[in-house]
């Protein structure tokens, strides 16, 4: 009875933490650590956790351009289901991961300059780590996003939308690198609709 009563609670306990008290802490860490990789503004609408499903949601994300008012990136969500098998396999695997409407902005300034070119200096700066963490993520789903390019250099505005990209499987674990792979894309672009699919092995020696 005594144990029984202990587990209770600290199912009680763990699930409070994760539901009530983690998400605003995820959510303040996260936007931290991506203005702190980006030297750019970033907020988070809100943070969904849900501890015993292994589940995370993240709503209306947002990055800013360099004037911290304009917005160079946007999701209205991002869902992510991590597999238990992380812990053995001692590697980040998902079972899913469905990122819904992302929407780009980018400014071509120059022949080799564009608007999000400061974070990627700020990024190739940094101390190179050897560490690596490997991963195996499955049923990735981005669904109608859209990106649109003002290219200042030549007078041009270019748009790719209803963007849909599918990928059942995408490992570097040892054991996953000769699996198929059959990615889909399909988008708009600049009003010509455009569909494209095949198959792969991207780790494989071949």
């Amino acid at each position: 009875r005594n144990s029984a009563i202990v587990l209770a609670v600290l199912l009680v306990l763990y699930g409070a933490v994760g539901f009530l008290i983690a998400p605003d802490v995820v959510k303040n860490i996260a936007e931290k650590q991506i203005a702190e990789q980006t030297g750019r503004k970033a907020t988070i609408g809100a943070v969904k956790l849900n501890p015993f499903a292994l589940s995370a949601t993240i709503d209306d994300f947002k990055l800013y351009e360099s004037d911290g008012t304009t917005v160079a990136a946007q999701v209205d969500e991002i869902f992510a289901n991590v597999s238990s098998a992380s812990l053995y396999r001692r590697a980040l695997v998902l079972d899913a991961l469905r990122v819904t409407r992302p929407q780009i902005s980018i400014v071509r300034l120059e022949p080799q300059r564009y608007s999000f070119s400061d974070i990627v200096d700020r990024i190739l700066a940094k101390p190179k780590s050897n560490t690596t963490l490997p991963y195996s993520l499955n049923n990735i789903e981005f669904d109608d996003g859209s990106i649109t390019l003002d290219d200042r250099v030549t007078g041009r505005k270019h748009v790719v939308d209803h963007i849909a990209i599918g990928l059942p499987f995408l490992s570097d674990l040892p054991y996953a690198t000769e699996i198929t792979v059959t990615p889909k894309f399909a988008a708009v672009v600049n009003g010509s609709a455009l569909a494209l699919d095949g198959k792969a092995h991207p780790f494989s020696n071949d």
